[in-house]
């Protein structure tokens, strides 16, 4: 019954869309996506919660995109950002015949361009789009939005075989992944991060569910990967890395927790194969060129806590100091809302998205008890992020992650320890917020 009425829904909606943004295309993409989405769930008896998701998605990224029109006169994050620019570099690599990866590799326009393999996926969906009248910009962005879906579904999956309990409890899981404010803000604009964000993950579920797969799933599951592996270094390169872990940790680890002799050699072994990564690839080099980069750009912008933070020098406090600050970021000061345009509207939803990750940063550090292989990911994504760029859409790689952590101990702990663990929190947050407020006005 649910299924059907998300299917039927779904097809209305981009009906609707289609007509709103007269473009034939958004349909027949979203036929593809629908479609997609159905093979992925499979069994899975979610399509009542799919079908509110969706809902919500779709009217996050119209209110955006007409907030944006009304506010810049053009429908892209601060009037045209990296958004506008991907379909604007699409454009110019469908000029010049560049049909793959390495053809605008070879472009001298886009040689030194981190980002070719975005470039090259939204060329193809615009060639794609020109099938069927025309490519819009909504296209990305619903599929952006579908991309969040299917990085949710599958941290649904992983979370119920992990806990080995699929009761309804489970399901918020689901909600949290796709509707967290900052995961769905960034996806309902045309950014990479989102792909980027699915495809890791997505390898992560694979790679660590490998050994239970028939020979057939297997087989696909490594052709999905080695594909995949080379889109993500393109879209951004540090993706060769993460996914080289997640390689390594299936070979040491797997989903075994560091909890025994056994486990701890093994560990070792893993920080052994690290180290030879990083000489490898000379990434204490480029971790200290990125990192003074984005730094110097960020206390050149940036005001207030901001600043203080990323003016510490990283070794020996400032390494803490983002530490703590990459726990409550993107920072929550949006929450004093004075205007009603859309960036501050925004960033007030966001910051009540970041409230609600300070209250569950306890269950997240309970993790710290049993360490295995999604912790490990957690942490070395987390660090990367934290000494690089800092940027907030780059935390949606992040997120997945960083939701099974907590929501594993989440169902674990008590009704009452949980009551007590809020009161702790808010009396932090205010402890917070007055330390906050007395540095303004000093």
């Amino acid at each position: 019954m649910y299924k059907n009425l998300f299917i039927v829904l779904n097809i209305l909606i981009s009906m609707v869309l289609s007509i709103i943004f007269a473009n034939f295309s958004v349909i027949i993409v979203n036929f593809i996506m629908l479609f997609m989405l159905i093979l992925l769930i499979r069994k899975e008896d979610i399509y009542k919660h799919l079908t509110i998701i969706y809902l919500i998605c779709i009217i996050a990224m119209v209110s955006l995109y007409f907030g944006y029109i009304a506010k810049y006169k053009q429908p892209y994050y601060l009037g045209g950002s990296d958004d506008a620019n991907f379909e604007i570099w699409a454009n110019r690599a469908i000029k010049s015949n560049n049909y793959t990866i390495k053809d605008i590799n070879e472009n001298k326009e886009f040689k030194f361009y981190n980002c070719n393999g975005f470039i090259w996926f939204v060329s193809m969906v615009i060639r794609f789009c020109n099938l069927f009248g025309g490519y819009h910009t909504i296209v990305i962005r619903l599929i952006n939005i579908y991309l969040l879906i299917f990085m949710g579904i599958l941290v649904f999956k992983y979370f119920c075989k992990e806990i080995a309990n699929k009761n309804k409890d489970n399901i918020f899981i689901l909600y949290l992944t796709i509707l967290f404010p900052n995961a769905l803000y960034i996806s309902i604009h045309g950014f990479r991060d989102t792909l980027f964000a699915f495809i890791i993950f997505s390898i992560f579920y694979l790679i660590m569910n490998i050994k239970e797969q028939k020979k057939m799933s297997k087989v696909i599951s490594i052709i999905y990967i080695i594909i995949v592996s080379y889109l993500a270094y393109h879209i951004r390169s540090a993706g060769i890395i993460y996914i080289a872990v997640i390689i390594i940790l299936n070979f040491v680890l797997n989903k075994k927790k560091i909890n025994n002799k056994k486990t701890i050699l093994m560990f070792i072994l893993f920080i052994f194969l690290c180290m030879i990564l990083i000489m490898k690839f000379n990434l204490v080099e480029k971790v200290e060129k990125y990192s003074n980069r984005y730094n110097e750009y960020i206390v050149e912008n940036a005001d207030g806590l901001s600043k203080f933070v990323f003016s510490i020098p990283i070794i020996p406090f400032g390494i803490i100091l983002r530490v703590v600050y990459g726990n409550i970021y993107p920072s929550p000061t949006g929450i004093l809302l004075t205007n009603f345009d859309v960036d501050s509207i925004c960033k007030f939803i966001i910051s009540l998205g970041t409230v609600l990750q300070v209250y569950m940063l306890p269950y997240l550090l309970k993790n710290l008890k049993k360490i295995d292989s999604l912790f490990i990911m957690y942490i070395l994504i987390f660090f990367s992020i934290i000494l690089t760029t800092f940027g907030f859409r780059h935390f949606i790689i992040l997120y997945p992650f960083m939701f099974i952590l907590i929501g594993r101990e989440l169902i674990k702990t008590e009704k009452e320890k949980r009551k007590k663990c809020i009161k702790v929190v808010t009396i932090l947050i205010l402890l917070g917020v007055c330390i906050y407020l007395i540095n303004e006005i000093i």
